[in-house]
């Protein structure tokens, strides 16, 4: 039994390069990809075709999730207005979150490092460690010489033949896509989980299993983390706070991801406070969501949130403000229109507000406006924005 392609994995270059047909095949892949209902994985840049990939996907109303190592992500170029930004520790962690997400790649052109990813999912999947489809872009006949040389290595006895009759080839996303649709995807091989069942994932956490990071990064997507927290109970607790207490990274983002619906719990409370006292900043990112979801929660812990997302501010625009929803949906909550947003809580959308109004003095409109509130948090956080963008000092 085939698995439907709902997700691929696109490597491509960061550059642009010189042939205007290559920006117009990212362009034409992403809208292709947006209108069939395929979620797109990429590597989070902004630049070259990657850029014009994403950005094809977000204007035809498609979803995308760049993974981005964290040394990239600290050199600005960061894509904007993603579904989701994953930040990653290294470059090989990009790739094995990559493949992890997806039901098959598509390689478009690219340099050395699109042929490094390329050859990493061909080499794994002749090892046994997934039978995900691989396909290439051979735009303006880009990776003929490549196919050659593939071709060669099979008529050497260097590769085995029904590997390379795994790779698609097409010269338009079209056809493409065709061909992903047609490829019956088989389970996982080499004894690992087929399709990551929750159940599985469940099972396998209450016996003590950790998932690696590259598991973390796959499961800890919204409609995945949704049907493990309906299962969550207080007992839980036992295996979910080691993970968070004793790792940084992926894993106990994940880990905490499932404490949700556990946030009223005094106990939970309780840590959840003191580890992001100690958290480093990409922890203390993923906390911060599950602090907020608490409506009880101290004046003194809002005013350390607030002080971490004004001292790691880039690192909260680029791989936070996606978690809180569109751009109207952060601009209505700031204003105060969303009935399900508590007044404690609505500073945070506040602080979003820089990232997503194209219209700067929208943004001033509704921090004026938020000086004024009746919640002093509010206010004071207005007030401190107003300072840092506009230089203006705003006193009730």
């Amino acid at each position: 039994m085939g698995v439907t392609i709902r997700s691929v994995s696109v490597q491509c270059g960061s550059h642009p390069g010189k042939s205007p047909a290559f920006d117009e095949a990212a362009r034409n892949l992403g809208r292709a990809l947006a209108q069939s209902g395929i979620r797109v994985i990429f590597g989070g840049v902004r630049t070259g075709l990657m850029g014009s990939l994403a950005d094809s996907v977000m204007e035809h109303g498609g979803r995308i999730i760049g993974v981005l190592p964290r040394f990239l992500l600290d050199e600005g170029i960061a894509h904007d207005g993603l579904t989701e930004l994953k930040i990653v520790a290294s470059m090989a962690a990009r790739k094995d979150v990559m493949l992890e997400l997806a039901d098959a790649t598509i390689v478009l052109p690219g340099g050395v490092g699109t042929q490094d990813e390329f050859w990493e999912v061909l080499a794994s999947a002749q090892l046994g460690f997934h039978a995900k489809p691989c396909a290439l872009l051979n735009t303006d006949g880009y990776y003929d010489s490549l196919l050659a040389f593939i071709d060669r290595a099979v008529a050497e006895g260097f590769m085995p033949a029904a590997e390379r009759n795994n790779i698609m080839v097409a010269r338009v996303p079209e056809d493409l896509i065709a061909q992903l649709s047609e490829r019956a995807m088989p389970g996982e091989r080499g004894g690992k989980m087929d399709n990551n069942t929750t159940n599985d994932q469940m099972n396998r956490l209450r016996s003590g299993y950790r998932p690696t990071e590259a598991e973390a990064l796959a499961w800890n997507v919204a409609e995945n983390i949704h049907r493990l927290r309906s299962e969550i109970t207080a007992a839980d607790l036992r295996w979910i706070f080691p993970p968070i207490e004793e790792d940084e990274g992926p894993c106990a983002s994940f880990f905490t991801a499932l404490l949700q619906p556990l946030t009223t719990e005094a106990e939970v409370r309780s840590f959840l406070a003191r580890r992001f006292e100690t958290a480093g900043p990409y922890l203390k990112a993923q906390l911060l969501w599950r602090l907020l979801d608490d409506a009880a929660l101290p004046a003194a812990t809002h005013e350390s949130l607030f002080s971490f997302v004004l001292s790691d501010w880039d690192f909260f625009q680029n791989s936070c403000v996606s978690y809180l929803g569109s751009a109207s949906e952060i601009i209505e909550a700031a204003l105060g229109r969303i009935a399900d947003c508590p007044v404690g809580k609505r500073w945070i959308y506040l602080c979003c507000l820089p990232k997503y109004a194209d219209d700067q003095r929208a943004v001033k409109g509704i921090l004026t406006i938020a000086v004024s509130s009746t919640d002093a948090f509010t206010g004071k956080v207005a007030r401190t924005l107003m300072e840092r963008f506009f230089n203006e000092k705003r006193s009730l």
